[in-house]
C-alpha cells in the first residue's frame, strides 16, 4: 500500500453517507445537549438548595425563572454537551480534524468583523424603520453594564452553539451528499424546526428563521469557515435584545433600550419580536441576495 492509499484509508468516514452522519449527529447532539443541560440544572439546584422533582417536571419554567447568571451557567452546560459530541463524530465518524468545520481563523478575521457590523445594520435598520413608520416608540433607557456583560456570555454562547451544530458539522455534511444549495435549504429548514418550541412562534416568525438560516449559511457554503455566521448570529441577537431591546425569538429580553411597540403584528413582529416582522423577511432576501453575489466565486481553503 501506497503512503498516499494510507492517507486516503484514514480520511475515509465510517459513515459513507454525509446525510445520515448529519442526521445521525443532530439525534445525538440534542441528547447529549439535554443530558448535559439537565446536569447544569442540578449544578443550579445543588447550589440554591432547590427542589430536584420541581426542577424535572417544569424544566422550561426553571431555566426562565432561574436568572442570567444561572442560565449561562445551564447554557454552558448544554453547549458542552453538543460540543463534545460535534468533536466525538468529526474525530471517528468523519474521519477529520474538528478545526475541518471551518476554525480557520488567521485569513478571517476582516470576516469576523464584518459579520458583527453586518447584524448590527439589520438589527439598526429594522429599529429605525419602525420608528420611521410610527410602530415604535422609545420609553426608556437602561445602562446595566454587569447585565450586559451578562448578556455578551449568553449570546456568544448560544451562537457558537448553534453555529458549531448547524453551519458547521449538519450544514457540511450535506454537502458531501447533494448539490451546496440543496444542502443549505435542508439545514436552515432544520434550523428553523429546531426554533419552534420558542413561545409566540407564528408562520412568519418559522419563514424568517429558515431565511435567517439560509443567510447564516450562505456565507459557509461559499468559504466553508465559520467565523463570520458566528459573529453575525451573535450581534443579531445581541442588538436585537440586550440593545435594542425587542424579544429575541419569542424570549423577553431587558434592553438598554426601553422600547414601546404598537400597530400590526405583520409589521412589528408582535410578542416574538423583530424576527416575526415582514420588514426583517425583507431585510434578510436583501443581505441574502447581496452575500451570495459577494462569496460566490471564493474558493475555500
Amino acid at each position: 500500500m501506497t503512503e498516499g492509499q494510507n492517507i486516503k484509508t484514514e480520511s475515509t468516514p465510517l459513515i459513507k453517507y454525509g446525510w445520515l452522519r448529519a442526521i445521525l449527529f443532530l439525534i445525538a447532539a440534542l441528547i447529549a445537549s439535554a443530558i448535559f443541560t439537565f446536569i447544569g440544572m442540578m449544578v443550579i439546584a445543588l447550589i440554591f438548595g432547590l427542589d430536584f422533582s420541581t426542577i424535572a417536571t417544569n424544566a422550561r419554567d426553571f431555566i426562565k425563572d432561574i436568572g442570567l447568571p444561572a442560565n449561562i451557567t445551564v447554557a454552558f452546560f448544554g453547549f458542552m454537551g453538543m460540543l463534545g459530541m460535534a468533536w466525538i463524530f468529526r474525530r471517528f465518524i468523519d474521519g477529520k480534524t474538528f478545526k475541518s468545520l471551518g476554525f480557520g481563523f488567521s485569513e478571517y478575521k476582516k470576516d469576523f468583523l464584518i459579520g458583527l457590523l453586518f447584524g448590527f445594520i439589520l438589527i439598526a435598520s429594522g429599529f429605525v424603520i419602525l420608528l420611521l413608520l410610527g410602530n415604535l416608540s422609545l420609553s426608556d433607557t437602561n445602562f446595566n453594564i454587569p447585565l450586559l456583560i451578562g448578556y455578551v456570555l449568553l449570546f456568544t454562547i448560544g451562537s457558537l452553539n448553534e453555529e458549531i451544530m448547524i453551519r458547521g458539522y449538519i450544514l457540511t455534511n450535506f454537502c458531501d451528499s447533494m448539490n451546496k444549495y440543496i444542502a443549505l435549504i435542508v439545514s436552515s429548514l432544520l434550523f428553523a424546526i429546531m426554533h419552534l418550541a420558542n413561545a409566540n412562534v407564528t408562520v412568519l416568525s418559522f419563514v424568517n428563521i429558515f431565511l435567517a438560516g439560509i443567510l447564516l449559511g450562505i456565507y459557509y457554503i461559499h468559504k466553508r469557515n465559520l467565523w463570520f455566521p458566528i459573529s453575525l448570529h451573535f450581534s443579531w441577537n445581541f442588538f436585537q435584545g440586550p440593545i435594542f431591546g425587542f424579544e429575541v425569538s419569542g424570549v423577553d429580553v431587558t434592553g438598554v433600550i426601553i422600547q414601546d411597540i404598537q400597530g400590526p403584528d405583520l409589521i412589528t413582529g408582535g410578542t416574538f419580536g423583530f424576527e416575526g416582522s415582514i420588514i426583517a423577511t425583507l431585510l434578510m432576501v436583501i443581505s441574502i441576495v447581496l452575500l451570495h453575489y459577494k462569496y460566490q466565486d471564493e474558493i475555500p481553503e
